[in-house]
C-alpha cells in the first residue's frame, strides 16, 4: 500500500480504487476554500488545467469539522478514499492543509510535478481507497535555512516552501543576517543591505576540507515586498515564517555598514563584511545608541514578519573583544555588572523585553538561558538535551534542534561526500532523532514545543548542493518531528516510492545506500563533487 510520509497515525486499505477525472470537481464550503484553492492548483499539473470549486457538489469534498481521534488538535486530518468520492477533513484550516499533501501523496509519484504534454494526454490518476486518520504530536516542526552565509533568491525559497508543505513541515526559520552577509532591506537603515548584503571573494581551496575562505563574491537580499510574497506563500501551505537577527556576535555585516555598532569604530583598515567561516571574536558594543539601532530593525522586522515569534540569535559571542576594550569594561562598570562577558546577558535581555512589549514572543539559541530574559521566551536548544531539559525545568518553553542530529550540513557518509562541516549525520542517526526522548517524554513534555532540523550554507552554495544534503534526511527529520511510530527498516522501505515523488519533483536528493545504516565516523570525509543528477 502506498502510504503517505509521515507516515499516519492509522491507515487502513479499503477495497477497489478510486479514478479521479476526467473534469473532477472540488466541493467546498466557505471555511475550506483555502484548502481547495491549493488542491486545485496541485490538481492543474495533473489535469492540465485546474478543477473548478463549487461549494454545492463535486467528486471531492473538503471540509471542517471536530476529529474524535485527535480532540484539541487543530492539525488533525483525516483522508478517506472510496471508489465514487473522496473525503479531506480538518479539525481546522492547518489540519486540512495536511489532508491535502496526505492526498498528494497517494496519487502516482509521477504525477506530482508539471509534465509536457501532447494535445488530450491527461492520464486519470487511481487512488488506492484508503481511511486515513491522523495528527501531529508537536506544534512546531521546522526547518531553518541559513540565507545569510549563501543567499538563497526567492523562487529557491518558495520552492523549500513546497517541499515543505508536502513533509508537513509549518515553521521556516530565516536566518537573515551573519558576519558574511545582512539578507533583509531595512527602509530606517539601508547600508545594512548596500554594504551589508555584498561579501567580496575570498577564493577557497575546494580539496581542503580545512579552508574556511568564503569562496566568489555574493550579493543579494530580500526586498520588503519580496518577504511579503515569502510570508503569504508559507501562509498558503500552512507555514508560519519566523525571521532571526542574530546578535551580539554573527554580527559583522552589520559593523561593515554602521562601525559605530562595534567596539572597534576606527580600525583600520575598517571592517568589511566578513569573508571567512567560523566563530568570529567580532560583538556590538552595550551602548543605549546600539540598543536603540537593533530595537529598530525589529520594529521593522515584526511589520514585515506576522509570525508570532521573533529570533534573536545569542549564539557563539567569545568575549574577547570586550575584555580587550577599555571602552567595553567602562560600559560593564557603569552597568554594575562584575565581567564584561555580562555584556552580552544586558543586550539580550533588553532586545527580548523589547519584542515581549510588543506582543512577540523571543526566540534564542539555548546561551540565552544566562540571560535575564522573560519568561516567555522560547529556547532553541542545539546543545546537549540536558540543557534543553534545564531550560523547561526552569519554565521555559524549548524546540529541540540538537546539533549531532538535526544539523543537515554535516557529511551524510565518511568517504565521498561534497565538503560540509566537520562530523558525519547519516540518514539512519537523522531517523534515530527522538524529539520524545528523556524527559520530555515525561514530566517536561508540556514544555516541548516542537523540534528543528538546520540548513546552514557555509558550505553549500546552490540549489542542487542543498538539495543533496537536504533529502531525504528531511524527510526522516519530518517523520520524527510528527510523530509517526516505525523503525529505520519501515521508513527505509517507504522512502523508496517516496524518492519517486521527489524526482518527479526534479529534487536533486543524495540517494541512499547501505552504509547509511553504519554509525557515523566524526573524522572529516574526503572531499568529493556534487552529484549532478537528480537522485
Amino acid at each position: 500500500m502506498l502510504l503517505p510520509l509521515p507516515l499516519p497515525a492509522s491507515a487502513e486499505r479499503l477495497p477497489g480504487h478510486a479514478v479521479l477525472g476526467p473534469d473532477p470537481v472540488l466541493h467546498a464550503d466557505e471555511a475550506a476554500l483555502p484548502a481547495a484553492s491549493l488542491l486545485a492548483d496541485y490538481l492543474s499539473d495533473v489535469f492540465g488545467t485546474a478543477p473548478s470549486i463549487s461549494t454545492t457538489n463535486g467528486q471531492i469534498r473538503l471540509r471542517i469539522a471536530p476529529l474524535p481521534h485527535a480532540p484539541g488538535n487543530p492539525e488533525a486530518y483525516s483522508l478517506e478514499v472510496s471508489e465514487t468520492r473522496v473525503e479531506l477533513v480538518g479539525a481546522a484550516p492547518a489540519g486540512l492543509l495536511h489532508a491535502v499533501q496526505a492526498l498528494r501523496q497517494l496519487l502516482p509519484p509521477e504525477l506530482l510535478g508539471p509534465r509536457e504534454r501532447g494535445v488530450g494526454d491527461v492520464a486519470l490518476p487511481r487512488l488506492p481507497c484508503v481511511r486515513i486518520l491522523d495528527a501531529p504530536r508537536l506544534g512546531w516542526r521546522g526547518l531553518l535555512l541559513d540565507v545569510a552565509r549563501n543567499f538563497t533568491p526567492v523562487p529557491g525559497v518558495l520552492r523549500l516552501l513546497d517541499l515543505m508543505a508536502l513533509h508537513r513541515l509549518n515553521v521556516l526559520q530565516l536566518h537573515l543576517t551573519d558576519d558574511q552577509g545582512w539578507r533583509l532591506e531595512s527602509r530606517t537603515y539601508p547600508r545594512l543591505t548596500e554594504v551589508g548584503g555584498c561579501r567580496p571573494a575570498a577564493p577557497a581551496n575546494p580539496t581542503d576540507p580545512r579552508d574556511r575562505a568564503t569562496g566568489p563574491v555574493q550579493e543579494g537580499w530580500y526586498t520588503r515586498d519580496e518577504i511579503r510574497t515569502i510570508v503569504e506563500y508559507a501562509a498558503r501551505r500552512g507555514i508560519t515564517v519566523v525571521p532571526e537577527i542574530d546578535v551580539p556576535g554573527h554580527v559583522q555585516a552589520a559593523l561593515a555598514a554602521y562601525p559605530h555598532l562595534g567596539n572597534d569604530p576606527d580600525a583600520q583598515p575598517p571592517l568589511g563584511v566578513w569573508t571567512r567561516w567560523g566563530i568570529n571574536t567580532r560583538l556590538l558594543n552595550a551602548q543605549p545608541s546600539t540598543i536603540e539601532f537593533f530595537t529598530d530593525v525589529l520594529d521593522e522586522v515584526i511589520e514585515l514578519f506576522p509570525a508570532p515569534y521573533v529570533h534573536i540569535g545569542g549564539d557563539e559571542c567569545p568575549p574577547d573583544e570586550w575584555h580587550a576594550s577599555a571602552a567595553a569594561r567602562s560600559r560593564a562598570r557603569e552597568l554594575g555588572l562584575d565581567d564584561p562577558a555580562q555584556l552580552q546577558s544586558w543586550i539580550m535581555s533588553r532586545l527580548a523585553n523589547h519584542l515581549s512589549a510588543r506582543g512577540r514572543r523571543p526566540i534564542g539559541w539555548d546561551e540565552i538561558t544566562a540571560s535575564p530574559i522573560p519568561q516567555d521566551t522560547v529556547v532553541m536548544s542545539w546543545h546537549e538535551r540536558e540543557i534543553a531539559e534545564d531550560a523547561a525545568e526552569r519554565g521555559f518553553d524549548v524546540v529541540l534542534a540538537p546539533a549531532q542530529q538535526t544539523y543537515f550540513d554535516l557529511h551524510q557518509a565518511a568517504e565521498g561526500e561534497p565538503r560540509g562541516q566537520r562530523g558525519v549525520l547519516t540518514l539512519a542517526e537523522s531517523y534515530a532523532f527522538d524529539p520524545f526522548a528523556g524527559r520530555f517524554g515525561r514530566d517536561l513534555a508540556h514544555r516541548l514545543l516542537g523540534a528543528q532540523c538546520q540548513l546552514w550554507t557555509e558550505y553549500i552554495p546552490t540549489r542542487q548542493h542543498l538539495d543533496y544534503m537536504a533529502f531525504p534526511r528531511v524527510a526522516a527529520f519530518a517523520e520524527r518531528a510528527w510523530g509517526s511510530q516505525d523503525d529505520y527498516p519501515g521508513f527505509a522501505e517507504r522512502l523508496k516510492p517516496h524518492l519517486e515523488r521527489l524526482s518527479a519533483l526534479g529534487v536533486a536528493y543524495r540517494e541512499p545506500t547501505p552504509t547509511d545504516l553504519e554509525p557515523g565516523r566524526r573524522e572529516v570525509p574526503t572531499p568529493a563533487e556534487v552529484p549532478t543528477t537528480v537522485g
